[in-house]
């Protein structure tokens, strides 16, 4: 789940942009989650009582709290530097202010649906890359998993199973296309299987035992390979000296 904040004292503004989002995630059948606050102290206040959010759209000129007064609130004194900020203002006078609040982007009023869009996108392929998210598409619909979730990829014929400890989904795509979207820590251990390694409780010679008791052998191709990255990771674990 993605979740946006959304804080102008504008309210006309904040439906738009909420408007805007929806049709973005209800096209795209992605999971996002709004929220839209009418002042910055509101926003504040959720920051310390409840869950945190992955963006915030931020208007600037506010009553009795400003933008750049939450940018504080939320860089400085909370040293939250995860939280991207979208800065949506009338005036460009406040640019060199912004900067110590490090934007993801500074967006002027008035602006087209298309600006709010490109940038909620780039914060998307931004989370996705900080985070380390594996996207894949079932049926029309988008999800994406953490790749530390998954245990591993096993293809079948034309389709892929991805296997996490809780569910396993199924898709079209080609193993040896995947792999090249995966981190260093997924290793091919056969021609139908990618593993992650981090989630490989035993390494048995001719096969490996996932964290959900299942065992995959190892094909002879892969075998040096894998001998040499199972002695990096029990090093890693401080299992070998």
């Amino acid at each position: 789940m993605f979740r946006i904040a959304i804080c102008d004292d504008d309210k006309a503004i904040c439906n738009h942009v909420d408007q805007i989002i929806a049709n973005y995630t209800h096209e795209n059948k992605l999971s996002i989650e709004t929220e839209v606050f009418y002042n910055g102290e509101d926003l504040c206040r959720h920051l310390n009582t409840e869950s945190q959010f992955d963006l915030i759209f931020l208007d600037i000129e506010m009553t009795v709290m400003s933008g750049i007064d939450v940018g504080y609130e939320i860089r400085k004194k909370r040293s939250d530097y995860a939280t991207e900020l979208i800065y949506i203002t009338g005036t460009s006078q406040y640019t060199r202010q912004l900067l110590d609040m490090r934007p993801l982007s500074y967006i002027e009023k008035p602006f087209a649906d298309e600006t709010i869009i490109e940038a909620l996108e780039l914060a998307l392929r931004l989370s996705d890359e900080l985070e380390g998210y594996f996207r894949f598409r079932i049926k029309g619909a988008d999800y994406k998993l953490k790749f530390s979730e998954i245990l591993y990829f096993e293809s079948r014929l034309r389709k892929i199973l991805l296997v996490t400890e809780t569910k396993s989904y199924e898709f079209y795509r080609n193993l040896n296309e995947l792999i090249t979207d995966l981190p260093k820590y997924y290793v091919q251990i056969h021609r139908s299987y990618v593993i992650n390694i981090k989630k490989v409780t035993a390494f048995l010679g001719n096969s490996v035992l996932m964290q959900n008791d299942t065992e995959i052998m190892v094909s002879q191709t892969y075998k040096h390979r894998l001998k040499e990255i199972e002695k990096s990771e029990l090093e890693a674990r401080g299992l070998l000296k």
